[in-house]
């Protein structure tokens, strides 16, 4: 017995790819980072990467390390 009717063809369900943009840190010293990223005067593309960096690093370490926080702020200046 095959099933023909339209109930059992349902569309695959697409999952959204998750915000493009980048998400905000949730430890409070990856949101002073993330802050101190935003005020800084680097070109947009620079802050974005940066922002997503830290999320990502706070994502695999549970929070943004003291030796992240100066590689980040040594990369804002320059």
């Amino acid at each position: 017995m095959t099933k023909t009717k339209p109930s059992h063809f349902k569309p695959a369900v697409s999952k959204a790819a998750g915000p493009t943009g980048p998400r905000m840190p949730t430890s409070p010293s990856g949101q002073l980072l993330a802050n101190e990223i935003n005020a800084s005067k680097s070109a947009p593309d620079v802050k974005a990467r940066l922002l997503r960096e830290t999320v990502e690093h706070e994502d695999t370490h549970g929070q943004v390390t003291q030796t992240f926080v100066k590689k980040t702020r040594k990369l804002l200046k320059s």
